[in-house]
């Protein structure tokens, strides 16, 4: 049988060989469709097992990721990724997705660093912030009783929390001058490529307890040379934001700078300042930039505080907007010694501007903690700063009043976990001071006149008393046809330095403010000058709102009026028991006699009833006389006139342990 060799079987045999090369690329198509979801899984998971193994390593924990996605050949999306930290401050973290893009494909091969790593729907769980219990004990009293019981809970004294906050900032500041961090960094700088990032977006951080800490947390991590380029920002829960920069070297974090804007500090100043005080608002802002040295560790501040609104019973009634203030300088740490200083410190407030110096320490130890201040003023302009505060405290019209500048210096010293034993020390130089005219002269230019003077009603639910004080009004005693003896007994008891001193004792405003400083409140140390400021213009409310008003009040009076004026308005004002004001009412009411006529004994008698005339007179009113105590008083006040030489030996003598005869009491029961 002959066979074909022709061209047409020679096509027949080409065409067989490629329908079994289609059939075999058709079959071989069909196999990978099918085998490459298996593949694809098995390269996923194990991409996903290498990522958690390397982010174990990296971080030191255990750590999980819940599925894989291949965007493409270089880009990875991992989702439900979370870590337990084995030690630290970090206790884990959960990641809702983590996008990553590589040089080169993850699955071939082992992983290579990444060029951008993306988290976002984080949430970061710290672990609890440290206690510092050994700082209460130097506030307890460990010699007072002691109980079975467990004692009920009691709040944090406010020295103790400032105590503990500057203990954390001690810790945080050594572990920057220890280099903390660095040594993850090889670790760290393995997963990224050169030129590789990592971003964090939206974040949340929370306590252990589940307490948000901060959120919003926006982060990038850069490669940066031979270290790594740190940039945070986060919103806190209250308000504001805090942020902070840095490079993170083999040595640590270096050139670390903390942002705040506009955080909200209501809270940690309601603490620091008591329970007296409740503080309703207020931010702050400003840098903080880390310069450890390894010899002189420390912070460059630069901190503004303002928007403070405060209320206390001692500024009134109303809540009170305080003027901003900003401070700079360089705050050294050293755990070691467990010591806060603030050096080359400058402040400003309302374009006054002055130096101020700190130290606290030691902190956290069984020695005594001491707090050491001073605060240095060279020409500040007293009546801008004054302006700066709100009407309620010094209405801006009395403040655009004074001119001229001040120097002051102030400095402070003691425990300070007990005020009892703080000490304060000021001066200050009045002498470029002076006063313009203006709302508050006027009023006091018509008390060079006679003047209508308003007295509260006699009795609970009467009219008020209308008077005249000057010659028109029958009550009324001019300053030369008052006793003398009265005069020198109300000066020697009420204002020793009345005739010399320009509306103040300064001894005597120091011991004051020391007293309130000590005890949170306290007395007023007010010369005859300010008394009589708030007697024809205030209150008697006991607010530093009145004694402000009432201190440059004084000064305006003894500015513009001589000083027997002030006397005689104070005498014929004062009050000397109920319902009876001016020494002419007095006379009459308790001896019966004129002003002019008063004898030392009788006149120290009257002196002896201005801290307290309502009280003084119930004895009187009781018909029990003088009683051992007041006449004490009286002897007391004759000795202090004589000593002083506003009483002469002869008049002393003859007056010493005299029976006070009072007229009987006319007033109703």
């Amino acid at each position: 049988m002959l066979r074909r060799t022709g061209p047409q079987a020679h096509g027949q045999r080409g065409g067989v060989r490629w329908r079994w090369v289609i059939g075999a690329a058709v079959l071989a198509g069909l196999v990978g469709a099918l085998a490459a979801p298996m593949l694809l899984e098995r390269g996923s998971r194990r991409l996903g097992e290498e990522i958690a193994a390397r982010l174990a390593d990296a971080l030191g924990g255990t750590c999980q990721v819940g599925a894989v996605r291949l965007l493409s050949s270089r880009e990875v999306e991992l989702q439900a990724v979370g870590c337990v930290m084995d030690g630290g401050p970090l206790l884990g973290f959960a990641a809702g997705r983590v996008s990553a893009r590589f040089p080169t494909s993850p699955l071939s091969g082992g992983l290579p660093p990444a060029e951008e790593l993306t988290v976002g729907d984080l949430r970061v769980r710290l672990r609890d912030l440290p206690s510092f219990a050994g700082v209460v004990a130097q506030s307890e009293d460990v010699d007072g009783p002691s109980s079975d019981e467990d004692p009920a809970p009691s709040p944090i004294d406010a020295s103790v929390r400032l105590e503990q906050e500057c203990l954390r900032f001690l810790a945080f500041s050594r572990a920057l001058a220890d280099g903390a961090g660095g040594a993850r960094l090889p670790a760290l700088q393995d997963r990224l490529a050169p030129a590789g990032q990592l971003r964090v977006e939206q974040a949340t951080v929370e306590l252990a307890d589940g307490q948000e800490l901060v959120r919003e947390v926006n982060a990038r991590v850069a490669r940066d040379g031979d270290g790594l380029g740190v940039t945070v920002a986060a919103e806190l829960p209250d308000r504001g934001i805090v942020g902070l920069d840095g490079r993170l070297t083999a040595a640590g974090l270096r050139d670390a700078r903390i942002r705040l804007e506009r955080v909200a500090i209501a809270g940690l100043l309601d603490e620091a300042l008591g329970d007296d005080v409740t503080v309703d608002a207020g931010v702050i802002s400003g840098t903080l930039a880390w310069s450890g040295t390894g010899g002189e560790d420390g912070w460059s501040l630069d901190l503004g505080l303002e928007g403070v609104v405060l209320r206390h019973e001692g500024l009134g009634s109303e809540p009170v907007p305080l003027p901003a203030v900003r401070a700079v300088g360089r705050l050294l740490t050293d755990e070691a010694s467990g010591r806060l200083g603030l050096l080359d410190g400058r402040w400003s407030v309302a374009g006054a501007a002055g130096d101020v110096s700190l130290e606290l320490g030691p902190l956290g130890v069984d020695e005594e903690t001491r707090v050491t201040a001073r605060v240095d003023a060279a020409d500040v302009r007293l009546g801008d700063l004054l302006a700066s505060l709100p009407d309620s405290l010094l209405p801006s019209g009395w403040a655009e009043e004074i001119q001229g500048s001040l120097d002051a210096h102030l400095a402070f010293v003691g425990p300070l976990h007990d005020r009892s034993r703080w000490a304060l020390d000021w001066d200050a130089d009045f002498s470029r001071m002076f006063l313009a005219s203006g709302e508050l002269a006027a009023q006091v230019e018509r008390l060079r006149r006679p003047f209508p003077h308003t007295f509260p009603p006699r009795e609970e639910g009467g009219e008020p008393v209308v008077r005249v004080i000057g010659p028109e009004e029958p009550s009324f005693v001019a300053l030369e046809s008052i006793s003398h003896h009265l005069v020198n007994a109300v000066v020697s008891t009420e204002d020793a330095g009345f005739f010399s001193h320009s509306g103040f004792e300064v001894q005597e405003l120091k011991e004051a403010m020391l007293e309130n400083l000590r005890e949170g409140g306290g007395r007023g140390g007010s010369t005859i000058t300010q008394q009589l400021a708030k007697n024809l213009f205030l209150s008697g409310e006991r607010t530093f709102s009145r004694k402000l008003k009432e201190a440059v009040i004084a000064w305006r009076l003894e500015s513009d009026l001589p000083k027997e004026r002030i006397l005689e308005i104070y005498l014929n004002i004062a009050e000397w028991g109920p319902g009876f004001y001016g020494i002419h009412d007095a006379a009459d009411h308790y001896f019966s006699r004129r002003p002019s006529v008063l004898q030392p004994e009788e006149a120290a008698f009257l002196a002896s009833l201005l801290p307290s005339p309502r009280r003084y007179h119930r004895y009187y009113h009781s018909g029990r006389g003088l009683t051992p105590n007041r006449h004490e008083r009286v002897q007391e006040i004759l000795r202090t006139m004589h000593r002083m030489g506003r009483l002469n030996a002869r008049d002393y003598h003859l007056s010493r342990d005299l029976r006070i005869e009072l007229a009987a009491c006319r007033q109703p029961e």
